[in-house]
């Protein structure tokens, strides 16, 4: 997440974009693993996040966390997209330490 920030922050679009981008598929792998689920892909990390996190309800994206993350691909690097990724990164990885906490609890 630093290095995103840090990326927007000196106008690098794309690398704020990119690095944000490994920001939502690092914290689901975090979860993951929690369930055991080791997947080495970042296709697999996607559709193993959707089936066992997503779509049981235990955790909340609008939409999927398909549509959430592959965003990335249906926009140019502008500042604007960059912005607003950049946000829903920063949320998810919340979340996702919100989520940690409560496993690490129980």
């Amino acid at each position: 997440m630093g290095w995103a920030n840090e990326s927007f922050a000196a106008g690098a679009w794309s690398d704020a974009i990119y690095h944000s981008y490994n920001v939502f598929i690092s914290s689901a792998k975090a979860l993951l693993l929690d369930k055991n689920v080791n997947s080495s892909t970042h296709g697999g990390i996607i559709r193993e996040f959707d089936s066992r996190y997503i779509e049981t309800g235990e955790f909340n994206v609008d939409g999927s966390f398909n549509d959430l993350v592959l965003e990335i691909n249906k926009h140019e690097p502008s500042e604007e997209f960059a912005k607003t990724y950049l946000a829903k990164a920063s949320d998810f990885l919340a979340a996702v330490k919100i989520k940690r906490e409560e496993l690490v609890q129980s």
